[in-house]
Order: C-alpha cells, then structure tokens, then sequence
C-alpha cells in the first residue's frame, strides 16, 4: 500500500468532494494502458497512477500551452506494465485550467494521454 500511496487511497475512499480523479483521455496508441490523477486541492502534490503501459519505456508528465506544445515537464517515470504510481505537482494557481499529458520520451516523443486538470 505504502508504493500505491495510502495518502491518496484514504483521500480517494474517505475524503470529502474535494478530490479530483481525473481520468486522461488516450490520444496516442497506448493499447489496453489507463491513467487518471488523483488530486487533493489541501495537499501540494498529486498522484498520477497508470496501468498496462508498456514498460522499459521513459515517459514525461508534462503541461501543456494553448496551442498543445510543451510547456513544462513535472513528472518523470518508467512504467513497470502494471500499475505505476507518480508523486507530482500541478502546477498552476486556484480557478486555472493546465492541460497536463503523459509523453513518451525518445528520437520521437509522442503524447500519449491528456486531461484538463481545474485547480481549485
């Protein structure tokens, strides 16, 4: 429970309506792999968990500017194909809207998944 995060179980199970989980919306071939973000607004960081993403692969978590370019990395990981859990800060101020993506990383990175994440 301790590599899941029980912090971020006993929010998702237990905690009031404040906490986001946020599914991310595949964009690129990413098979059968899932992700959703877990995000207490009283806490500074956030959980990304993902599932079935191909492992031996380098992968960024990074937000995204208007025009869908890079605008900075906040996560770094490697999958392990099963479920990876990533500590990680969206950065942003209370009423934004930061567009946060899974890329993988390499000659030609590819954004895999997005979600719009709404700061509260």
């Amino acid at each position: 429970l301790e590599a899941i995060g029980l912090e971020f179980i006993d929010d998702v199970l237990f905690a009031d309506a404040v906490v986001q989980e946020i599914q991310l919306v595949a964009v690129g071939d990413v098979g059968r792999a899932e992700a959703t973000l877990v995000r207490n607004p009283d806490h500074d960081r956030a959980r990304l968990y993902v599932k079935n993403l191909a492992s031996r692969t380098d992968y960024t978590v990074v937000t995204l500017d208007e025009a869908g370019g890079v605008d900075e990395q906040i996560a770094a990981f490697e999958s392990d194909d099963l479920l990876t859990a990533v500590d990680l800060r969206v950065p942003g101020q209370a009423g934004e809207t930061v567009r946060v993506a899974i890329m993988s990383t390499g000659i030609d990175p590819e954004i895999l998944f997005v979600a719009e994440v709404r700061l509260a």
